[in-house]
């Protein structure tokens, strides 16, 4: 069986935040998550997004949705008129604070990019490692983090 790929959620421009999830067993209740988060809005952080790379817990159980999932996805509004799919799950996990940072020894499980050439690369105790133009972000977030 060939290995479950990235899939893409979130706004069409993806400076402004969203994920990548890869999802091999649903029933598993794990998915490994590339986050994006906009540090423009959150911190003012002007231009920066900050990437992590996460394993988002959509547990079930027996009956399909535990308890700690029904309350993330209640959370975000889900209204239960039908079955919750694995991006809303993974959306309500990310929302409640249900993942753990997923790095190992061979990779990191953060980094922080300016996306604008005309804004400082520090603020506020953040540092962007590097400057990736808006119009290459996703590539390269596809390329460095999606693997």
């Amino acid at each position: 069986m060939k290995d479950a790929e990235y899939e893409y959620c979130g706004d069409i421009n993806i400076e402004y935040g969203g994920f990548f999830a890869k999802v091999d067993d649903p029933s598993g209740g794990y998915a490994d998550v590339v986050r994006v988060t906009d540090l423009d809005g959150g911190c003012g952080f002007t231009g920066a997004v900050l990437i992590e790379r996460l394993t988002a817990l959509i547990d079930t159980d027996i009956d399909g949705i535990s308890d700690r999932m029904r309350s993330a996805l209640e959370c975000v509004g889900f209204d239960f008129h039908g079955e919750p799919t694995i991006e809303q799950r993974i959306d309500a996990a990310l929302a409640y604070g249900l993942y753990d940072p997923s790095g190992d020894m061979w990779s990191p499980s953060s980094e922080v990019v300016q996306t604008d050439a005309s804004e400082p690369m520090e603020y506020d105790g953040w540092k962007a490692t590097k400057r990736i133009d808006t119009d290459d972000l996703r590539g390269y977030i596809e390329a460095e983090w999606c693997n």
